[in-house]
């Protein structure tokens, strides 16, 4: 199964989410309509940048990567 990860970018905060998913489409609708957490505080999100991977385990390892930056 093909997963990804991605950066969402606030549309009205200097903010961005780091996520993975095997979905990003449906992703981004759901942390654009979620009424809780985080990324409602934040809302609207637009992607900007979004990558392939080919295991589970590779964009765990990325997402975590990127996280630390």
């Amino acid at each position: 199964m093909t997963h990804y990860v991605y950066i969402l970018k606030s549309l009205i905060a200097d903010k961005f989410y780091i996520g993975r998913t095997t979905n990003p489409e449906r992703r981004l609708y759901v942390e654009n309509s979620t009424e809780k957490g985080f990324p409602a505080r934040y809302r609207p999100w637009e992607r900007v940048w979004v990558n392939k991977y080919s295991s589970k385990e590779e964009a765990i390892r990325l997402e975590k990567k990127r996280m630390e930056v």
